[in-house]
């Protein structure tokens, strides 16, 4: 059986992470909101790969380029996903 003061020390390990995962959580939804802004439901509709991808003349390409999301090509529909970190 875990001690009170075992279960006080996990338990603000735990609220710090939790703090944590907010903070992150916070930072992708702002990311998320940018590209909503940058490319709207009927862009990506009629976009091409090449030109989400270069963003030519673009100043806020560099978030796109450093590959925050990417778009996978399906065919018949275009997928926005999140880039792994390493």
């Amino acid at each position: 059986m875990i001690s009170k003061e075992e279960l006080r020390i996990k338990q603000a390990e735990f609220e710090g992470e939790r703090q944590e995962y907010k903070k992150e959580l916070k930072k992708l939804e702002e990311k998320r909101k940018k590209f909503v802004n940058t490319f709207s439901k009927e862009r990506i509709k009629n976009i091409k790969l090449e030109e989400y991808a270069l963003q030519k003349g673009k100043k806020e390409s560099k978030n796109w380029e450093d590959k925050e999301f990417e778009l996978e090509d399906k065919g018949d529909k275009l997928i926005l996903k999140p880039v792994k970190k390493k």
